[in-house]
């Protein structure tokens, strides 16, 4: 059955629109205007009925809608009761094999004649076409008998050969044709007219119909190349008699393409011009107006999508572009319209979360789901090119011959893609990947690479984003992700800080804190300035421990600059810069934890360097200076209370104090925290630090830690803690050194013997 206009059924929790891959029934359900085409084609086969055959062709490519077409051509039909015709739906792809074919055709068009008309005889009319049927399951049984079909062909009955070399031609049609056929044979037996005196008494009969009979042969391009011929031979053969009327459906690509082999002369246009001299009366279906497949389009993504379709497109640029200019260029009829809704559906459903939470950015989705429905070769490349989307092209990126290698690569991917939506493919990819737009031969940088575009793809869950490519390709979110719900829960608990507090806690517990602060920090921006205190006093309450693994406690990590940058982002917004300083002030200064606090008020220290990035800074100079004197109090505080030591920002914490507080009370803590065992190992601890490094021959880095003695020096001098150290090993503490004091003891020992001053080289 080619498609419909849209038949379907609603699904799921936003009603979701899952069409079946059937065609409309009735004029009434058409959107795609063809009523009256359909009208004016039922016309045409009542005008064409009388005392010769007629075959009546649509031709349209696969999924245009031809059999919609044919119901309400055959419901047009069936509204005159006095001329509406016997209907013989005959597909002949139904039939388990060929040999059936011949019988079947026979057997369907002669139960149509039996039916009773008002002068009763139909069932006489049916023995007089059955009897003219046997002739040919009689003649198939001969044929095979014979070397060849040239002798049987070359008798004086044109009609008979045509019909018993269609019979011949479908296979050994002698047994099915006794197996259903019995009764007919036994009237042809007895019969004792001519072939041709019975094709003139049937030709009377059927003069007589009331009613034409009209044969339908819908999807005959759903036949093989070596079936197509034998049907159009068998309706050839047939298409004599008046008062019947075909009505064939098909592909006229495929058909002709089909017949080229068997029409006489052969040539390339053998099979059009064979197809002519069977077909009467062609029609081509007419192209489904493109707003309406728009219409229907924009009806499924609503459907599909629900309402995260309005939270995301109003006013999109990007949505306008995709659904304007690109997408739209791959939907060419309503088959194609409903097929990818229905994969679209299901698509969007792998991505709904909790609530109406939702994984990915919607208009990412449906432009990589229309590559991967119309362009499969694209899509399944896609993943592999990870990296040439991804990046941008930078002065150290890509060596000159590397850049025409990743051309040379794009190039493949869009040439391995249909020719005429290339343009259209092209546009979308540099769309959907803008850092990679360089290898489509664009030599400016996409406007969206900088920090705010960075944080635009974070927020909007964009593909072009390394946190959210795979996700697209695996539909699923990755476990050691974090769901949209989670980050919904957080943008709904800015109001509450104790609430905004669990859920962070919660999700350091689970191990996806750090990429939850990077994803709640992208919406810095629309958070209610409001909630701006509750937000920032949990920030600075979190525990290192919470946003770090274990291996990153000894350096600095761009987590707390995500941390500070999303304060900063956070309180900049408000144009009262008294109002952000105090309010800032006092949540450094009443906060518990140490480090985040000290990073945070560091960011807004005016150094010469600050000054030379920034323009704009949250806190007043004077709030700053009183901020960083705060900050060194609670640091010597809690070297008084023991807490310092224990801190795994001890290193960084020193160099705080220093800077902000008393120098000499910082020196006269590291020297007595060193005389200790305990003190030693954790102030040794401290100073381990891990570099990455690799060879030629590596295809990832190898983690190596070390000890940079000329930061050590800054606070104790190296040989007098040297031999602090070499004493601790020969006399071990008691309970031991723990695993990671021995590990920072040797590491210290060894960079001393190697004298590289403690470089990671």
């Amino acid at each position: 059955m080619d498609d419909g206009e849209m038949g379907d059924v609603r699904n799921g929790m936003y009603g979701v629109t899952l069409s079946s891959d059937a065609a409309i029934q009735s004029r009434a359900a058409d959107i795609l205007g063809r009523r009256r085409f359909a009208e004016r084609m039922a016309a045409t086969i009542r005008d064409r009925v009388g005392e010769e055959s007629v075959v009546i062709a649509l031709m349209g490519p696969w999924g245009c809608g031809k059999t919609s077409i044919k119901n309400m051509v055959i419901e047009s039909l069936a509204e005159d009761p006095d001329t509406k015709p016997h209907v013989v739906e005959f597909e002949p792809w139904l039939w388990r094999n060929q040999e059936d074919l011949t019988a079947a055709f026979f057997r369907e068009v002669g139960i149509a004649l039996g039916r009773e008309d008002a002068a009763g005889d139909g069932e006489a009319r049916a023995a007089k076409w059955n009897r003219y049927a046997a002739n040919f399951a009689v003649g198939a049984t001969a044929l095979k008998a014979l070397a060849g079909f040239a002798t049987f062909a070359s008798t004086g009955d044109p009609v008979l050969a045509a019909t018993v070399v269609a019979a011949g031609k479908l296979g050994d049609v002698a047994d099915p044709m006794k197996k259903g056929s019995e009764a007919l044979a036994a009237q042809a037996a007895g019969a004792k007219k001519t072939l041709a005196e019975q094709r003139t008494e049937l030709r009377a009969s059927l003069l007589e119909l009331e009613r034409p009979v009209l044969v339908v042969m819908d999807d005959l391009d759903r036949l093989t190349a070596s079936e197509i011929p034998l049907i159009f031979q068998l309706v050839k053969a047939n298409a004599n008699f008046p008062n019947i009327v075909y009505l064939l459906l098909f592909q006229r690509e495929s058909v002709e393409r089909s017949l080229d082999s068997v029409a006489p002369g052969g040539g390339n246009y053998a099979g059009r011009e064979y197809l002519e001299k069977i077909v009467q009366v062609p029609f081509d279906v007419p192209l489904a107006p493109k707003g309406t497949l728009h219409d229907a389009i924009g009806r499924g993504l609503t459907d599909a999508l629900g309402p995260e379709l309005d939270r995301r497109v109003e006013n999109d640029r990007r949505w306008r572009n995709l659904l304007g200019t690109r997408l739209l260029d791959y939907f060419e009829n309503l088959r194609d319209v409903r097929r990818f809704l229905n994969a679209f559906s299901f698509t969007v459903g792998m991505f709904r979360g909790e609530g109406d939470s939702f994984e990915v950015n919607p208009m990412d989705l449906l432009a990589l789901e229309v590559i991967r429905f119309f362009e499969p070769d694209v899509y399944a490349r896609l993943p592999i090119m990870k990296r040439r989307l991804l990046e941008p092209k930078g002065d150290y990126t890509y060596t000159k011959q590397e850049e025409e290698v990743v051309r040379a690569d794009m190039r493949a991917l869009l040439e391995s893609a249909t020719p005429r939506h290339r343009d259209s493919l092209r546009e979308m990819l540099k769309d959907l990947f803008p850092a990679g737009a360089w290898s489509f031969h664009e030599d400016k940088q996409p406007y969206w690479l900088g920090s705010v575009a960075t944080r635009e793809a974070l927020r909007e869950l964009h593909a072009c984003h390394p946190a959210f490519f795979d996700r697209y390709f695996h539909l699923a979110v990755p476990q050691d992700d974090l769901p949209q719900a989670d980050l919904n829960r957080l943008l709904a608990a800015t109001g509450d800080g104790d609430r905004l507090l669990g859920i962070l806690r919660e999700l350091a517990r689970r191990g996806v804190l750090p990429v939850a602060l990077d994803r709640f920090a992208s919406y810095a921006d629309e958070i209610n300035l409001d909630d701006s205190w509750n937000v920032v006093s949990v920030l600075l309450s979190l525990d290192p421990e919470l946003i770090r693994s274990k291996s990153d406690m000894m350096h600095f990590d761009s987590r707390d600059a995500t941390v500070a940058s999303f304060i900063k982002d956070l309180l900049l917004r408000d144009e009262d810069v008294q109002r952000r300083s105090k309010l800032l002030r006092r949540a450094l200064e009443e906060a518990e934890t140490l480090w985040l606090p000290c990073y945070a008020a560091h960011w807004d220290e005016r150094d010469e360097e600050a000054l030379k990035r920034r323009s704009e800074f949250v806190m007043t100079e004077d709030d700053v200076a009183a901020a960083l004197r705060a900050c060194a109090d609670r640091i010597r505080t809690a070297g008084e209370t023991g807490d310092l030591e224990r801190h795994p920002m001890l290193a960084a914490l020193l160099y705080r104090w220093r800077a902000w507080g008393d120098a000499r009370e910082m020196q006269s803590y590291v020297n007595r925290l060193v005389e200790t065992e305990l003190g030693l190992i954790r102030f040794l601890t401290a100073w381990v630090s891990v570099s990455h490094e690799s060879n030629s021959s590596d295809r990832i880095s190898h983690p190596k830690k070390f000890v940079n003695l000329t930061s050590v020096g800054e606070f104790i001098a190296v040989d007098s803690l040297a031999e602090k150290v070499r004493v601790l090993i020969a006399n071990p503490p008691t309970d031991g050194f723990g695993t990671d004091g021995q590990e920072a003891a040797a590491l210290f020992l060894d960079t001393l013997a190697r004298g590289n001053g403690g470089s990671d080289s």
